[in-house]
């Protein structure tokens, strides 16, 4: 003879139809629980580019972005022309900086480097 079924547990199926439910009865002061995802599992992304970058190229970089990171990203596009050309990319900690701005930088140190291991 079969046990009775737990009422505490639900069949995965079934458990949107249950949290819906319970978020029907819920006090006036809870959160939206769809609203308060939304605000959690965004990731704020700023995009700085030399050049105002084109619609085509803004979504290409969100898509590539999404994928990269695994995240619902909230982008904001900037321009700094100081960039000279390129783009900078900061995403929580992480920073990916493919301007020219950048790569002078590196090519500078890499000669000072150079200059004084000669000596």
């Amino acid at each position: 003879m079969r046990e009775p079924a737990d009422p505490n547990i639900i069949a995965p199926q079934n458990n949107a139809a249950r949290d819906k439910r319970e978020l029907q009865g819920a006090p006036d002061e809870w959160p939206d629980a769809q609203d308060e995802w939304r605000n959690i599992r965004e990731t704020p992304v700023e995009v700085i580019s030399a050049v105002r970058l084109t619609a085509q190229q803004r979504q290409s970089l969100e898509i590539r972005l999404i994928r990269m990171l695994k995240k619902r990203l909230s982008l904001r596009f900037t321009v700094d022309p100081d960039l000279l050309g390129g783009i900078r990319i900061v995403a929580d900690n992480i920073v990916i900086d493919d301007s020219i701005k950048r790569k002078l930088q590196d090519m500078k140190s890499h000669m000072v480097k150079g200059v004084f291991q000669a000596e």
